[in-house]
């Protein structure tokens, strides 16, 4: 079960980042956690297919980076040992043109297939109207035609297996 979680992240007060996470709530279920390594060899194979197969956005003038984090809270804080409620899956950053895997979250290939190609799905999508979509006309996770298309591109992940 995939679920959006929606998280603040303070610091002195100040709300530094709000942002919207796609969180796989089975993980922590699975007795197989990769390592971080194993999770890059299988985005270092994967990813040039899918930007191959997908190719570029319209919106951006290159292709994103993919990186490997283990702790959202501490990427957007810098604090290392910051821990929040939820632990996302993974995420596109429109500001900086980036797919974060957070590869603690990671439990197989197809987990981390399912990833890159539901966050490549939101780089090729139109950030300013995903967001009004949300703000505007009131869509939630559940029903917004940019989330549902980005969980109906998971169903592609046996294209990007070896």
């Amino acid at each position: 079960m995939k679920k959006l979680i929606s998280m603040k992240i303070q610091h002195s007060n100040n709300i530094i980042a709000s942002r919207f996470f796609y969180v796989n709530y089975f993980s922590y279920i699975s007795t197989v956690i990769m390592e971080k390594e194993q999770v890059k060899v299988i985005i270092d194979y994967v990813y040039p297919k899918v930007k191959a197969y997908y190719g570029i956005s319209k919106y951006h003038s290159k292709f994103p980076e993919v990186k490997l984090h283990h702790n959202i809270y501490a990427r957007l804080t810098g604090e290392e040992e910051a821990e929040g409620e939820c632990s996302p899956a993974a995420e596109y950053d429109r500001f900086t043109n980036t797919i974060w895997i957070y590869f603690p979250e990671a439990i197989d290939e197809q987990w981390v297939i399912e990833s890159i190609l539901h966050e490549y799905t939101h780089y090729l999508q139109d950030g300013k109207e995903m967001k009004r979509m949300y703000d505007e006309d009131g869509y939630e996770y559940d029903t917004h035609p940019y989330e549902l298309a980005a969980i109906a591109a998971e169903k592609n992940w046996q294209l990007f297996t070896k």
